[in-house]
């Protein structure tokens, strides 16, 4: 699967052997992961995201919300610009 960039609340199955990792001249890819500490079920897919960003050189925020389980973090619609306008940079 292509990408140029995404936003992931939450995210539960990523399948990340179906990423495309080519690195095109003057293609930035940009990628936003939201977390909960609490989401015991799917924060290992979070963090598994970000860690591939990392790994193929990518530009990944990544946060981590203590305290928060499986849903948005509660600053989510405030700070949705910073998101949009990190990964359209």
């Amino acid at each position: 699967m292509n990408f140029a960039g995404f936003l992931a609340v939450a995210p539960a199955r990523v399948n990340l052997e179906e990423l495309v990792n080519p690195h095109s001249e003057g293609q930035s890819k940009r990628g936003v992961v939201l977390a909960g500490a609490l989401d015991e079920r799917w924060v290992e897919s979070a963090t598994a995201l970000r860690d591939w960003m990392e790994a193929h050189q990518y530009s990944c925020q990544y946060q981590l919300t203590p305290d928060l389980g499986h849903d948005f973090p509660p600053d989510f619609v405030p700070s949705l610009r910073q998101y949009l306008e990190f990964i359209t940079l």
